[in-house]
């Protein structure tokens, strides 16, 4: 067999193994504010973590958390996506998977989330938040509230400082 159709077979049976224009789907991101010590946002969390170890679910999608009582910041964040998507955000937890939102979490949602999982993952989606997100994440870094927190050590120290001197 001279070389070239040797060649041309090889090229023939590694276009058969490797098909071509093959792409992995986009997990489908899900954002979640929740509240540190909310019950109903660790219940949903658990089922989130129990869809991540789901043979059929762990590829699907990507959880992005946001903690809002304790970080005002994220708090911020949870109120611009609630106004981008339409809604007046009232409490945790509040999620947001494609193109709806939603507002607390009891046992009868985990059907509507995975069916939601599932169409977006197969069909594709546009990601309504993705903007205010990426917004928020490449923030720039503030110095004001370090440089409160120095002030505030300061004047803190020299009260002491003056104090023992007396």
């Amino acid at each position: 067999m001279n070389k070239k159709v040797l060649l041309g077979i090889m090229l023939l049976l590694v276009s058969l193994i490797i098909p071509l224009g093959v792409q992995a789907k986009e997990k489908v991101k899900i954002y979640l504010f929740e509240g540190s010590t909310c019950s109903h946002c660790a219940e949903l969390k658990a089922f989130f973590g129990d869809l991540a170890s789901d043979e059929e679910y762990k590829d699907k999608f990507e959880l992005q958390e946001y903690e809002i009582w304790h970080d005002t910041d994220n708090k911020e964040l949870a109120e611009k996506v609630a106004e981008k998507m339409g809604d007046t955000l009232n409490g945790v937890p509040y999620y947001i998977i494609g193109t709806k939102s939603y507002s607390g979490f009891k046992s009868s949602d985990k059907d509507t989330i995975k069916k939601q999982i599932d169409t977006l993952y197969n069909d594709g989606y546009e990601d309504p938040v993705k903007e205010v997100i990426e917004e928020y994440e490449n923030k720039p870094f503030s110095w004001t509230g370090i440089i409160f927190v120095g002030v505030v050590i300061s004047i803190l120290g020299a009260f002491i400082y003056f104090a023992q001197k007396e």
